[in-house]
């Protein structure tokens, strides 16, 4: 399930290279746990793009330049950053970290494979 459907308190936390989403999760027992997930660790740059399944990210945009939006009527949670691209240039990226991030009885966990949501 992705994570935000079932969250509170969803933030961006930064620091140094450091960004971490932070959220209240709900459990299987209908209670709620803080979680942190380092985006660095499963979010690269490819060429000024976000590329799930990759790594730091925020090597390639300088300090405090990334932000989490909520967008449409859903409230999909949008990463954006001005990513670096191979020919130096910055260029703007987004992702939906809904796409990859999920859930699990409290707990962010990344998925290499895409969530599919049920309505």
């Amino acid at each position: 399930m992705s994570f935000h459907a079932s969250a509170q308190d969803i933030t961006l936390q930064s620091a140094d290279r450091l960004h971490l989403l932070t959220a209240n999760l709900r459990k299987m027992d209908g209670t709620y746990s803080i979680s942190q997930l380092n985006l660095d660790t499963c979010i690269g740059n490819n060429d000024g793009n976000f590329e799930w399944g990759g790594e730091n990210f925020s090597h390639s945009m300088p300090l405090g330049e990334v932000e989490l939006v909520f967008e449409g009527d859903d409230h999909q949670p949008i990463l954006h950053a001005f990513l670096k691209k191979m020919d130096g240039e910055r260029k703007e990226a987004r992702i939906n970290l809904a796409e990859r991030i999920g859930n699990e009885d409290g707990k962010f966990v990344f998925s290499r494979l895409v969530l599919f949501i049920f309505v």
